[in-house]
């Protein structure tokens, strides 16, 4: 039997936590899952670019940063 699939959650390489799995009938509470609170925690590092613009890339520029407020 083929089944429906469906991911509730971003496939982004740098998350972590759960990816919830939809299959079959349950694909029909997809939108119900967006209603769900969701909490993002995410750390920010001023003054560098790299290649690739995340994390795991090369650094190519440095900046002062120093002068950044909240």
């Amino acid at each position: 039997k083929n089944w429906k699939l469906c991911h509730g959650g971003a496939l982004d390489p740098f998350a972590q936590g759960l990816l919830p799995m939809l299959v079959g009938p349950a694909t029909r509470l997809f939108e119900r899952l967006h209603e769900v609170p969701k909490t993002y925690v995410t750390t920010v590092a001023w003054g560098s670019e790299t290649d690739s613009l995340d994390l795991l890339g090369t650094v190519t520029e440095r900046g002062d940063s120093s002068a950044l407020t909240p």
